[in-house]
């Protein structure tokens, strides 16, 4: 007889269909398995052996062919262990498998019949729903990573045995029911870094990391060694929004397929901030390997990226971050595979202005010559710098306001204005791929969806109409002020855009459904200035 179970291969963070056909015939007992396994897939066939044996089944003592469909993608996972052990008993008639045509399986067998938790159990679970599944069995272990996936029926199992009697009808599994999936996320923002009220002075720098977290904007930060640069990098988790129920779903997908993890549950549902030191390899960074996994740029989707000591890096590391940062993924292209992972993050660099790091400081004599200074900012390319939205130098806090008792702005504060400009980011763009549309992210066609922020009075006066199209809705003078800009300091053209989308950004923060002259102003005053 022949038999067909349904389950997943990832390739990638992508999932295929698989399907796990038997065939069992007359002739000699043995065990044969095909289509493309891997070395962890072979091995399954003894562990199926064992696990059917043990559950008090009898394996078929006759030929039998596995095959995995299609044969032309390579295979690999313990996961595929539960589905080949039901192929098996339903081409011997042992368990009923009709009804079951859109449903799927996947697990790790012990030997005695147990089921365990597989480790892709998210990416796996999201990758069938993709493909129309709407039923799974699976086990128990990785039920609570799961409770944010809608759309299917969970049927969670502790061994071999429970699912052979539910297909048989002689003890039925009830569908997964979650509990509190509302209260699953977080509802205000990750506070393990700290709070912006512990830093004293630099609320400069902190109004230029509320910027980036409202809509989603690169930075890089300038200054001495002791200005607090590592220091308010860390505290842009505490004004950043929790993740959307599927941005925490494609977050933990990620974690799941590099083998991190992040918490006793498994769902991760606060934002990552990744600061790689910069000894980090050129696979690290981007991800690959001989088993390909997602590297720091994409372990930091959804989240921040943090590199400090931005020159300190290799050159060819850093110019790696060109193409992640403008297109939101990263391509891996190798001889044996080629997978696309996601790397949507707000970056954040931090770097000295000089190999001694004082220079500019009115307290500190900088002892490198101009040779050295240029050599040292060399090191970081022009393209990325160009790349990055704002640029800001920070400076030393001085006694006086480390003693001053009065409070600091607080991230709660910040954390307002934040609020206000997604909301409105949201109400303007809507969604993409079910993901919030940001300003930092937002294209030619929805940057035009910021003319509708006010009434359209014709375009006489630049209050709306077609001269809005694709400029985030700049009032006249505002474009004026970057087109002085433009002329003045020479700003490359990307660098014109940028300057758009964060002026949009402060004009959201502040409430304003035009970009004005004074947003515009506040935007040029984070541009990118060469030191001379």
């Amino acid at each position: 007889m022949i038999s067909s179970v349904i389950t997943a291969s990832l390739c990638g963070l992508d999932a295929e269909i698989v399907r796990v056909e038997t065939d069992i015939t007359q002739g000699l007992p043995y065990l044969a398995l095909v289509g493309l396994p891997a070395p962890t897939v072979k091995e399954s066939k003894e562990r199926v052996r064992s696990a059917i044996t043990n559950s008090g089944l009898a394996f078929p003592m006759r030929r039998i062919t596995l095959n995995l469909s299609p044969a032309d993608t390579r295979k690999e996972g313990s996961h595929f262990d539960l589905p080949m052990a039901v192929s098996i008993l339903a081409a011997a008639s042992l368990i009923d498998t009709e009804g079951y045509e859109n449903t799927a399986f996947f697990g790790e067998l012990s030997l005695d019949g147990g089921l365990r938790k597989s480790e892709i159990g998210v990416a796996l679970a999201l990758g069938l729903r993709e493909q129309g599944i709407d039923k799974i069995f699976l086990p128990e272990g990785n039920l609570a990573e799961l409770s944010l996936v809608d759309g299917v029926e969970f049927y969670a199992a502790e061994s071999l045995r429970s699912i052979v009697d539910h297909l048989n009808g002689s003890l039925p599994i009830k569908p997964a029911v979650f509990q509190g999936v509302g209260n699953a996320l977080e509802s205000a923002p990750d506070m393990t870094g700290g709070d912006f009220a512990e830093v004293k002075g630099q609320e400069r720098a902190k109004r230029a990391l509320q910027i980036c977290a409202a809509g989603g904007h690169d930075i890089a930060l300038m200054g001495p060694p002791g200005a607090g640069k590592s220091m308010l990098a860390s505290r842009i988790m505490s004004i950043l929004p929790p993740p959307t129920k599927e941005e925490a779903l494609e977050i933990t997908k990620i974690y799941n397929i590099a083998g991190t993890v992040r918490d006793k549950n498994r769902l991760i549902t606060v934002r990552p901030f990744r600061a790689p030191h910069h000894s980090i390899s050129y696979a690290a960074l981007i991800g690959g390997g001989i088993k390909p996994i997602p590297g720091e740029l994409s372990l930091a989707h959804r989240g921040v990226l943090f590199l400090d000591e931005l020159p300190e890096f290799e050159r060819r590391t850093l110019d790696m971050l060109r193409q992640p940062m403008e297109d939101g993924y990263i391509d891996l292209s190798r001889v044996s595979y080629r997978n696309t992972y996601p790397c949507n993050f707000i970056f954040i660099a931090a770097m000295n202005p000089c190999p001694c790091g004082y220079y500019g400081d009115p307290e500190h004599e900088c002892r490198c010559n101009e040779t050295m200074r240029r050599k040292y900012i060399g090191r970081v390319s022009g393209p990325l710098l160009d790349r990055i939205d704002l640029h800001l130098d920070i400076e030393r806090v001085r006694y006086s306001e480390l003693a001053d008792g009065r409070p600091s702005l607080s991230s709660a504060e910040l954390y307002e204005g934040v609020k206000r400009a997604r909301s409105r980011q949201l109400e303007r763009y809507g969604e993409r791929n079910g993901m919030p549309v940001l300003n930092g992210d937002a294209d030619a066609f929805e940057a035009s969806k910021s003319a509708e922020d006010f009434p359209n009075d014709g375009g006489d006066n630049g209050n709306g109409g077609d001269s809005m199209a694709g400029d985030f809705g700049m009032a006249p003078e505002a474009e004026e002020a970057l087109r002085a800009a433009h002329q003045a300091f020479g700003i490359s053209a990307r660098q014109s855009v940028k300057m758009k989308r964060v002026a949009r950004t402060i004009a959201d923060i502040e409430g304003s459904g035009r970009i004005l002259a004074v947003h515009m102003a506040e935007a040029l005053s984070y541009r990118r200035k060469d030191k001379e």
